[in-house]
């Protein structure tokens, strides 16, 4: 093979000259990389769940009055340690937020520190005993339900790093837990988001959202204690007003003295219950029955009068007129009030 057809070496020259561009393009791609290392956003903590249950023993003092109760509860968070911080302890920084009177809360935890469980996960139980508010809506009593709520959160981690799960599974209440005067209808454990909506002075514009866990016990008002102390003897009173209009109307001074004794049996009756109800500023159930019951007993004073006026002058005839009227005012009136007291009670239930 002739010099000319052999395959042309590269000089030395540029070799070397390839080599340097090597080197830079390596040195540039290690730049960038530290480069973008540093500008990199930091690594962020990995959110929690926590689970969350709860076992109540007693609840006393429950007051209507200032919307208030005892309780007496074993609670308990479950929880995988965080990859990024394992010896954070949720347990530890969750506060009661509808808690009344701080000074006389008892928190007493059941391990020295967090337990570990045969599967990783850790838990932290807590024997607590508080006094607590739970706003109660009294617009249906005396068939009123209500829940009893005790809420807590973590007081640093948003719900970005800490969700509560409820745990349904073992959350319970103790078989021999009664509140005397109510019916306990059930139980549940839920977690909600509640957000602030405020920065707290540090003006960033921003509003924190957190996980709540709420317990919550249902209660009922029996229905024997509408029916047997408040509703027999409101109806034992209209039905001794209504019972006036069977006397003959000629016996006038009986007849308009009996809704007068009616009207002021009433008002003491009503006084009597509302003396343990708060200031609702406005009507309850009860309330509506008993202006049902004095405009009934208006009605009543309206046909008496009238009919003194009837029979005044000792006609036959407008006798006859005055007892027609008493007799048809009497089913009148007993039918409008027992349908006003089923439409009011179907319109609350």
């Amino acid at each position: 093979m002739s010099a000319s057809t052999l395959p042309r070496q590269p000089t030395a020259w540029a070799r070397s000259h390839r080599r340097g561009w090597a080197a830079r393009l390596l040195l540039l791609t290690l730049a960038l990389g530290t480069g973008l290392g540093v500008f990199a956003a930091p690594a962020q903590a990995d959110s929690m769940n926590v689970y969350v249950g709860a076992y109540a023993m007693t609840v006393q003092e429950l007051d209507q009055q200032n919307n208030s109760f005892y309780a007496d509860f074993y609670l308990w968070f479950r929880w995988t340690p965080s990859q990024t911080d394992p010896e954070a302890d949720p347990a530890a920084t969750m506060e009661f937020t509808n808690n009344l009177e701080r000074w006389g809360l008892t928190q007493t935890p059941v391990y020295e520190q967090p337990k570990k469980l045969s599967n990783g996960q850790l838990t932290q139980q807590f024997h607590v005993q508080g006094k607590f508010f739970s706003a109660l809506d009294l617009s249906a009593y005396p068939l009123d339900s209500h829940r009893l709520h005790i809420e807590m959160e973590d007081t640093s981690l948003t719900k970005a790093a800490l969700q509560y799960l409820p745990d349904t599974r073992d959350s319970a209440l103790d078989a021999g837990l009664k509140i005397p005067g109510w019916a306990i209808t059930g139980h549940a454990m839920e977690v909600a988001d509640h957000t602030y909506e405020t920065s707290f002075g540090e003006r960033t514009g921003s509003k924190d959202t957190y996980s709540r866990a709420s317990f919550v016990i249902d209660i009922q008002r029996p229905r024997s204690f509408f029916v047997w102390k408040l509703m027999l003897p409101l109806l034992i009173v209209v039905l001794i007003a209504l019972s006036i209009l069977v006397v003959h109307p000629s016996m006038i001074e009986v007849r308009l003295g009996a809704p007068a004794t009616a009207l002021l049996a009433l008002v003491f009756l009503q006084q009597a219950y509302t003396s343990t109800l708060p200031e609702t500023g406005n009507l309850v159930l009860l309330d509506k029955i008993y202006v049902l019951s004095y405009g009934l007993i208006v009605a009543l004073m309206f046909v008496t009068i009238l009919t003194s006026h009837w029979v005044r002058d000792g006609e036959s005839v407008a006798t006859e007129r005055a007892i027609r009227l008493d007799r048809a005012a009497e089913i009148l009136l007993l039918a409008v009030f027992v349908c006003g007291v089923a439409v009011l009670i179907a319109a609350n239930a």
